[in-house]
């Protein structure tokens, strides 16, 4: 029975909050002096949804109330409840985690690339009183608060690579080539570029990591430019590596040339599938087509065993939850 206790808080807690008489006692009661002299209660609003980890429900649950902020804005109220008899030494930082959650989640639901005025706080009943862990932000870090602060009230610290100039680039010996690469891995004229970085990579002492380097260049390259590809790599740059970049750079280039014909067998795969489907069911809607196409080599196999047997699309299409 005692298992049930925590879910009991929970639903009893959020229960009574839901009145608003008892919420806005609840807040009057408790918000600090600061904060009750900003909120407009008459404006009070308890939102839906929670933020709390789902493995630890039984240990916590919180409620979000919107409230009128300066008049003409409104700000937010986290209520982190704690149920468990013995306190939690992360109880500051699980507190900033689910605050963030909430923040983030209005952003998303809003379109406003702003975050709302959040004041988090936390309530708690459990029988190690008074609480016996910091509750101050500051001893929740090791070190180094100072330097913390700093970073968040000040503007946000921002590499912007195409703001940087070659000449600035060369000046590292390890880091040009992946700078230059990804600084102009959307240039037509990324082949001259790459075959600079590599070169600087190459003038490296050859071993395990300068080679894993180049090769991870070389595969970036290959994934997300459109400017070049295997065979030109093998025929202009290829010449100019390391030996054992070369020998990595042909294995690579074989294991491409297997996951492309293993991607065209999956793609002619999905297309024969939709055609035979089109037949047996006298037609596909474009949703079905396009759960088709996106299923995996796995729920492929599955369709195709189950196509014979189905009575129509939708139940053969069902079989893809079970997979």
């Amino acid at each position: 029975m005692s298992n049930n206790f925590p879910q009991a808080h929970d639903k009893y807690f959020k229960h009574a909050l839901s009145n608003p008489e008892v919420a806005k006692e609840f807040l009057t009661a408790f918000l600090p002096k600061h904060m009750l002299e900003k909120i407009d209660l008459s404006k009070l609003e308890c939102q839906p949804g929670t933020y709390i980890d789902p493995d630890l429900v039984d240990r916590y649950s919180d409620v979000v109330f919107s409230v009128g902020f300066n008049q003409e804005h409104t700000a937010y109220l986290y209520v982190l409840i704690e149920h468990q008899s013995t306190a939690d030494p992360d109880i500051v930082f699980r507190t900033l985690g689910y605050s963030m959650r909430f923040m983030l989640d209005h952003a998303k639901k809003t379109g406003i690339n702003k975050f709302p005025v959040l004041f988090p706080f936390v309530y708690y009943h459990g029988k190690d009183t008074p609480y016996p862990y910091s509750l101050n932000w500051e001893e929740a870090f090791e070190s180094g608060f100072d330097s913390l602060t700093r970073t968040l009230t000040n503007p946000l610290h921002l590499i912007d690579l195409n703001q940087i100039s070659e000449q600035s680039l060369r000046s590292y010996q390890w880091l040009y080539g992946v700078a230059v690469t990804m600084k102009y891995i959307r240039d037509p004229n990324l082949a001259s570029w790459l075959t600079q970085g590599l070169e600087q990579m190459s003038s490296l002492p050859t071993d395990s990591t300068v080679i894993d380097l180049i090769l991870s260049t070389i595969y970036y390259v290959i994934n997300r430019s459109d400017s070049i590809d295997m065979d030109q790599i093998k025929e202009e740059i290829l010449p100019h590596l390391p030996k054992p970049a070369q020998e990595g750079v042909m294995t690579l280039a074989e294991r491409l040339r297997i996951e492309g014909r293993e991607e065209g067998r999956e793609e002619g795969c999905e297309e024969t599938l939709v055609k035979i489907a089109t037949l047996k069911f006298g037609g596909l809607t474009i949703d079905i087509e396009n759960q088709i196409r996106q299923a995996s080599k796995d729920e492929l196999d599955q369709l195709t065993v189950n196509l014979l047997s189905a009575k129509n699309a939708e139940d053969w299409l069902s079989s893809l939850k079970h997979v």
